[in-house]
């Protein structure tokens, strides 16, 4: 998973710059525009045009953009949960006590039913677990 976790975020990584290459590219192309009006090179009817189309596309990149950089955040958060997951299988496996850290890493939720029945919520899946001792 953790690699799965690096990739992902290389991934994430990737698509950020290309967003952040297109900005630079259309304001670019703008600039390059508005010379051309400036010289007389295009009427301002077109040049008017184009740039109501760039307003309209440079808002979609800077939004595509946001939205990579939140699930970036995002990406780094589960990350951080998961390596915090791991450290505390690790103190499992070495036999040391549970601690508030290590059941907030590991569980979601714990739900207490009557008749002395509880049910815990793993946050992460048995392959995590494997090869840690259970009392029961």
């Amino acid at each position: 998973m953790k690699e799965q976790l690096r990739e992902a975020g290389r991934e994430i990584d990737i698509k950020i710059r290309k967003a952040e290459r297109d900005i630079i590219a259309a304001k670019e192309e703008e600039r390059t525009k508005y010379v051309e009006y400036r010289e007389g090179a295009i009427p301002q009817s077109e040049y008017v045009a184009y740039k109501m189309r760039q307003e309209g596309r440079l808002k979609d990149l800077n939004r595509q953009k946001e939205e990579l950089e939140a699930g970036r955040k995002n990406l780094d958060t589960a990350s951080e949960k998961y390596l915090a997951a791991v450290r505390a299988l690790l103190r499992l496996k070495s036999g040391r006590e549970l601690t508030k850290e290590m059941i907030e890493s590991l569980i979601r939720r714990i739900y207490v039913y009557l008749g002395k029945r509880i049910e815990v919520e793993f946050a992460y899946t048995n392959e995590l677990l494997e090869g840690v001792p259970t009392n029961g």
